[in-house]
Formats: structure tokens, C-alpha cells, sequence
């Protein structure tokens, strides 16, 4: 006679052709062995035969409805065919049969998650939990899910319950880590992830994660190391080249991280954080033309995360294209109605396009949320007539006394003082500061390799040179423009008036008159 525990214990090693050989004589001499046919079509499964599957494992059920392990395979059967609602029948059935069977809770969980349920995939892991207190992996998994619902503080208990049980679990190391990363509590994480670097030295996904935490911490030069050493072993490893290209944004040296993010989209053409990120080192160093197809990919691919439009708009209106520009920046926040760079570029926005009061409310919105925005403080004091009284030029005052601030933040600041204390009257202080400005902005440059580009600049030369023709200087130019609404009787001459100096000269002597 035939013995299946022999069976199983093949199967179980691996060694299938003997395990089938067994199952098929035991059927053989009695066809209602449901256990035999069980087995037989968790093999077909695992071979990829997965209509078989479905035939044996459902037959298996018919011949034994109250085995709750059986209903949960052919679920797993089921979804490889890609019928998840059958699929989520037979596993809600065996938890009812089984509550205690936490593999058909979490089986259920998954299926739940991709028919676009969390609550409910949620609701199946903790009785999963519940059945198997011990359950590391339901653990972890339960306070992933709350964490990405944004309950973070309620994903700590699973997490840590997770670590107690097991202490060198890498995995839910590195989640806590994240976990509480993102709850501010930088020092545990530190704590924590370094456990989990321990635990997987070669873990690209802990060295990540922990040399984030370092960023947060303003350890800059210590997170290039750790984030460098786990790139060496690791190779193209997406998030790791993604993340080290932002710190090198930090670090002043930008441009070092575009051959890295062009690896990390070589590896994963449709990472949206990629593509967002390199889209903005476009922008930065004078390139919007190829940031556009990258960011437009970005939001394709990611619609609704607020970074993509944000850094899509701003594209956008480094072309001059601002009125194209709002509506990604008016998604961004409706998104996420407390995106402060969103709202900070907003302002932008409807300042360019002459909308300057509701401009200076974005500005002020900001600064209400974050009084040490320096982005907001520049553009309330450069790009609008907004007058900063006394007690605002003393918090820049105070904000340049920060041993701490580092330059890009500090140039910002100085030219805001300049340009409000030019407004005050008091010129020469002001003069003090745009050459603080000026200085520490050249300094910025040459260390993140940028200057001048003679490309854009020889485009930009040609343009004015094709719109200001002589044809455009004509009487009969200048005629023809009172069918437009301009008053041309007004005109003291129809000769051209050119104004030589920097850019924009011509503009702020045309707006001082």
C-alpha cells in the first residue's frame, strides 16, 4: 500500500516526479482520496499547469468542503487564472470554516489588497494575528499596512511585537526603522536600522533606509558612506541610487547624481521617483526641454503624487509656460492641500502671470505653516512689492546669525535682505547683502559644477534676434498693432529703443520708469 506521508516528505523535498508517482497509484486504487488529489494539484500549481490545478483542487473540495487548507490553495489556483473574486469566495469561506488557519487569512489579505480593498486586507492580517499571535510575517505585514495608511503611530505595537519574536528579522528591522523615521523619531530609528545592517550586512533596503535616517539628522557625509558601501555590494540598486542622488542635491553637488539616476532608469524605466528626481536636476542646471518628457512619464505613471506635479510645473515654467504650469500645481494640492513647495511655486506662478496679491497670500501661507520657509521669505521679498516691516527683516537678521544655516538657504536670505532693505530706503545695507548673495551664489555654482550655458544661451540670443527683426520695427508694424487695442498715438517714435547691460536690464529699468 501506498504511503502519503512518504509522499509529502518527497514533495516537501523537492523531489516531485517521485511524490506524483505516488499520489497518481493512491488515486488509482480509490479515486475519492482527496487528500491525494490535493497534492497532485499542488503540483500542477507549482508547475504553472494552473487550469489542472483548479480541476484537481476543486475536486478535492467537492469531496471535502470543511478542509479549509484545500479551499485556500485552490484560491491560490484560482488567482493565477486571474479569478480573484472566485479566489476571494473560497478563502473568506475557510476562514469561516477555520479562524484559526492564518494562512488563508493572509492569503485572503493579498487578494483583498489587489482588488483595491485595504480596510478589508487589513481586517484579514489581524485575524491572522489573532490566530497565530506568533506570526512574524502577519505582524510585519499588518504594520506595513497601517503605516501605509498613514496610521503610523498604530503600526509601532505589530512591528515591535514582530522584532520581540524574532530580534535578527532584517526585514521588520527595517520597516520599524521606517516607521518610526517617519514619525520623527530619528534616534530610535538610527537605533533600530542599525540593528538591521547588522543583521544583513549585504541588505541594500537597510542601508537605505538607515542612510536616510542620517540625512534627516543632517549627517550628511556619514549617509554617503553607508549609502555608497551598501551600492558597491549591491549594484543598481534602484532606491539606493535614487536616494544618493537627493543627498547629493543636499551636498550642494547635483550634478554628480544624473549618472546615477540614469542607472537607476536603466534598471526600472517607470520608476516614478526616478524620473521625478531627474527631471528636477534637469531643471536646476538649465536643461527644462529634457526634464519635460521625463516629468510628464513621472505623472503617468505616479498621478497623483504631489512631487511629480510639482516638479512637472516647474518645468514648465522654467519654458516659460507658466499658465500651463498652474493647473499641475493646483493637482498637487488638491492632493495634498498642505504641500508647502506647491504652494510656495503657486505663488510663483500667479505672480508671473500678473496675479501678484494672490501670489503674496501663497507666500504668507506658507510662512504661516513654516515661519523658516527660506524659499517663501525670497519670494515675498524679490518677486512681489510686498514691504517687509522692521520685525520681518529682524528674523532674517536673526535667521543669517545661525552658525548652522548652510549656504544655499543663507544665499537665499541675504538676497532677501537686499531686496527688502532696497525697499526700506536703507540702500547701503541693502547693497551689503546682494553682495553676500552674489558671492556665496557663485560659490554654489562652482561647487555643484554649473555656470554658464552657452547652448541656452545661443538659442535664447537667436529667439530675440528672430522676434526683434527689422520687420518687427516697421512702420507698417507698428501700424498694423492698433487693430490689437494699442493706443499708437500715443507712440513719441516707431524707432527701436535697445537697453545694453545684464539680463533683464531692459525690463527693470522699463518697470523703474
Amino acid at each position: 500500500m501506498e504511503n502519503i506521508d512518504e509522499a509529502i516528505r518527497l514533495h516537501q523535498s523537492g523531489r516531485i516526479a517521485e511524490a506524483r508517482g505516488i499520489y497518481e497509484r493512491i488515486l488509482a486504487s480509490d479515486p475519492a482520496r482527496a487528500d491525494a488529489m490535493q497534492l497532485l494539484g499542488v503540483i500542477a500549481q507549482q508547475e504553472g499547469r494552473h487550469d489542472e490545478a483548479v480541476r484537481l483542487i476543486g475536486e478535492a473540495v467537492r469531496l471535502s468542503p470543511a478542509d479549509a487548507s484545500y479551499r485556500s490553495n485552490l484560491a491560490i489556483a484560482l488567482r493565477s487564472l486571474g479569478r480573484r473574486e472566485e479566489a476571494i469566495r473560497e478563502l473568506r469561506e475557510a476562514v469561516r470554516l477555520a479562524p484559526a488557519y492564518a494562512a488563508a487569512s493572509k492569503n485572503l489579505a493579498t487578494l483583498l489588497g489587489e482588488t483595491g480593498d485595504p480596510a478589508a486586507a487589513e481586517q484579514a492580517v489581524a485575524a491572522a494575528c489573532a490566530a497565530d499571535p506568533k506570526d512574524v510575517q502577519a505582524l510585519r505585514r499588518l504594520g506595513v499596512m497601517r503605516a501605509q495608511a498613514g496610521r503610523l503611530a498604530e503600526a509601532v505595537a505589530p512591528l515591535e511585537t514582530a522584532v520581540r519574536l524574532d530580534p535578527a528579522d532584517a526585514a521588520t528591522l527595517n520597516n520599524l526603522g521606517i516607521v518610526l523615521k517617519d514619525l520623527g523619531r530619528l534616534a530610535e530609528a538610527e537605533e533600530v536600522l542599525r540593528r538591521a545592517v547588522a543583521a544583513a550586512p549585504g541588505s541594500p533596503d537597510a542601508a537605505n533606509s538607515l542612510g536616510l535616517v542620517l540625512m534627516g539628522l543632517g549627517r550628511l557625509a556619514e549617509a554617503e558612506r553607508v549609502m555608497r558601501a551598501a551600492l558597491a555590494i549591491s549594484g543598481d540598486h534602484v532606491d539606493l541610487l535614487n536616494n544618493i542622488a537627493v543627498l547629493f542635491k543636499q551636498l550642494g553637488r547635483q550634478p554628480e547624481g544624473e549618472p546615477l539616476l540614469r542607472r537607476a532608469l536603466a534598471k526600472s524605466p517607470d520608476d516614478a521617483g526616478a524620473l521625478v528626481n531627474l527631471g528636477d536636476l534637469l531643471v536646476s542646471t538649465g536643461r527644462p526641454e529634457e526634464a519635460l518628457p521625463l516629468l510628464e512619464k513621472a505623472v503617468r505613471f505616479a498621478p497623483r503624487s504631489p512631487e511629480a506635479l510639482n516638479n512637472l510645473a516647474l518645468a514648465l515654467k522654467a519654458l516659460d509656460r507658466d499658465e500651463e504650469a498652474t493647473p499641475h500645481l493646483e493637482a498637487a494640492l488638491a492632493l495634498s492641500p498642505g504641500y508647502l513647495p506647491s504652494i510656495h511655486n503657486l505663488g510663483n506662478n500667479l505672480v508671473a502671470t500678473g496675479r501678484a496679491a494672490e501670489g503674496i497670500a501663497k507666500f504668507l501661507e506658507v510662512l504661516e505653516r513654516d515661519p523658516q520657509n527660506f524659499p517663501a521669505i525670497y519670494s515675498l521679498a524679490t518677486v512681489t512689492d510686498h514691504r517687509l516691516g522692521d520685525e520681518a527683516i529682524g528674523k532674517i537678521h536673526a535667521l543669517l546669525a545661525r552658525e548652522d544655516l548652510a549656504a544655499e538657504p543663507r544665499q537665499l536670505l541675504h538676497m532677501a535682505a537686499a531686496a527688502a532693505l532696497d525697499r526700506a530706503g536703507d540702500h547701503d545695507q541693502g547693497i551689503v547683502h546682494a553682495v553676500q548673495s552674489g558671492r556665496l551664489k557663485r560659490a554654489i555654482d562652482r561647487r555643484a559644477g554649473l555656470g554658464f550655458f552657452r547652448e541656452a544661451h545661443a538659442r535664447l540670443v537667436e529667439a530675440i534676434r528672430e522676434t526683434f527683426s527689422r520687420d518687427a520695427f516697421s512702420r507698417e508694424t507698428v501700424a498694423g498693432m492698433a487693430t490689437s487695442g494699442l493706443d499708437t498715438e500715443r507712440l513719441d517714435t516707431v524707432q527701436p529703443l535697445f537697453v545694453v547691460g545684464m539680463p533683464r536690464s531692459g525690463t527693470t529699468l522699463v518697470e523703474q520708469i
